[in-house]
């Protein structure tokens, strides 16, 4: 995803085929598809089967209240088709007609017990700001989120039903809790919040995800194993210094994809 001096975010689709240091990309939607919805503030991306689920920060803006737009609470899904070796999306439609702002379904009809300061929190502070979204072996969708934190420190992820037809209701499902870090190899506490995450093939509830602080803060990012049944982290990776992580994909091979927000460019890295 990549973003345009307006703040529109664009979906694109890449190829690793090609032997080059840059990737060529090729925007999704077509330009009507993007006048008829203008996605602000996309923030994750995810596929069940044919049909990839998109979703903004649902967030306040972190600084600017006359840029808290509902375009930023979108929760849209489209189907995937290819024609003449070029993707394209059918069927682009809001998760749920009825909540084209997403943000109001989550705060008055989700169920979850969200306390004032946390709806009326902006980004990078105690608001609700999604970060994170993946979709898992029972066929749900998962947000994870920049914030607001737990109480006890730790990440709330919040488990999804899409709704079978968009003139129905989404339903939540469950309350994860994503534990902090505590590798010996982490500094204490640097890690605080998700930046993205991913259920890995055939391994029914055991997620990729990043971890990163909750503002602008210059701290470093993790890569780690979580499990949703334990909620426990594994295998706590530092990346590189200055590598903003926003994004994480399991490729063949073993490999992880990774997602650099800052320097626009993908990582490969290899499990061991």
């Amino acid at each position: 995803m990549i973003g345009d001096n307006a703040g529109h975010y664009v979906i694109v689709s890449f190829s690793l085929e090609i032997d080059s240091s840059t990737i060529a990309v090729e925007p999704l939607l077509t330009p009507q598809q993007v006048a008829d919805y203008p996605l602000y503030d996309l923030e994750g991306v995810t596929l069940l089967e044919d049909r990839l689920y998109a979703i903004g920060s649902l967030a306040l803006h972190g600084k600017n209240p006359d840029r808290d737009r509902w375009e930023r609470h979108q929760f849209v899904q489209m189907d995937l088709t290819e024609s003449n070796g070029v993707l394209q999306a059918d069927n682009l439609t809001h998760i749920s007609q009825r909540w084209p702002d997403f943000r109001n379904w989550l705060i008055s009809k989700s169920g979850y017990p969200w306390t004032g300061e946390e709806t009326r929190g902006r980004a990078e502070a105690d608001g609700i700001n999604v970060e994170a979204l993946s979709a898992n072996s029972s066929g749900n969708l998962i947000l994870g989120f920049r914030g607001p934190l737990l109480p006890d420190g730790s990440v709330l992820a919040l488990e999804l039903s899409p709704p079978a037809a968009s003139d129905l209701e989404t339903i939540l499902v469950k309350k994860h809790a994503v534990a902090q870090v505590t590798a010996a190899n982490i500094p204490q506490g640097a890690p605080k919040t998700l930046r993205g995450m991913v259920e890995i093939p055939e391994q029914p509830g055991e997620y990729y995800v990043l971890l990163g602080p909750k503002g602008y803060e210059k701290e470093l990012v993790v890569l780690a194993r979580w499990n949703s049944n334990t909620g426990k982290l594994t295998k706590a990776t530092p990346l590189p210094e200055g590598i903003v992580a926003e994004g994480v994909v399991p490729i063949a091979n073993n490999k992880i994809l990774i997602v650099d927000d800052l320097q626009e460019a993908i990582l490969i890295a290899t499990e061991n």
